[in-house]
């Protein structure tokens, strides 16, 4: 079984609340300024829009503004989304003998998306960033001296990214409104014609 296609779920402003913690009078503000992807008629969101909001929710949770905070959304973002098309969950369906990742990198590279795939960011008091999978090695004493200076500024905002994409997932199952970013679709799925035939045997309501 092989997927042949994809379509990934769009939700509504209100519904973009209850999974990225962004209202509705929020996510426009935040469009209005350019913080946000600017979208025409009434806002659709699929899993990157989503996810890129809920970015810029975790920063001002942190007291990062909007002006910064924008700076760095994408790419963290993106990291959540990487990580929540890696769960099964994220699915409305499940092909047997399947990797996640090959479905997640198909949907990054036709979306025109890339990705970090450490499980950390790290966002310093200098606004610089660390992406590592070892946060003992993004916080070694020994470290270099430009990481030795860094380090002064504490305390560092870390985000561990496959935390936060299951988090970004279960939010919405949650509330029981749960509805699957990516719906799959597979090559041997047969259309209401080809159901119609069994083998070399013609359905008589088909047959002419």
């Amino acid at each position: 079984m092989r997927i042949a296609n994809y379509r990934l779920a769009t939700f509504s402003a209100s519904e973009a609340e209850r999974i990225a913690f962004v209202s509705p009078t929020q996510q426009r503000d935040w469009r209005r300024h350019g913080y946000l992807p600017k979208q025409l008629g009434h806002a659709r969101f699929n899993i990157f829009d989503l996810a890129e909001m809920r970015a810029m929710a975790f920063f001002s949770e942190f007291g990062i503004g909007p002006e910064i905070a924008h700076q760095y959304s994408s790419t963290v973002g993106n990291m959540i989304a990487y990580w929540a098309l890696k769960l099964r969950i994220s699915y409305d369906t499940w092909p047997e003998n399947y990797s996640e990742s090959d479905i997640g990198e198909r949907i990054f590279r036709e979306n025109n998306r890339t990705c970090r795939a450490e499980k950390y960011f790290v966002f310093w008091a200098d606004r610089t960033i660390t992406f590592t999978d070892d946060l003992n090695s993004a916080f070694d004493r020994n470290s270099t001296p430009v990481e030795a200076v860094r380090q002064q500024f504490k305390p560092a905002i870390v985000f561990q990214m496959p935390q936060i994409g299951a988090e970004f997932i279960s939010t919405d199952q949650s509330n029981g409104n749960w509805t699957p970013f990516v719906f799959l679709r597979f090559e041997d799925e047969k259309s209401p014609l080809e159901a119609s035939f069994e083998g070399d045997v013609v359905n008589p309501k088909t047959k002419r």
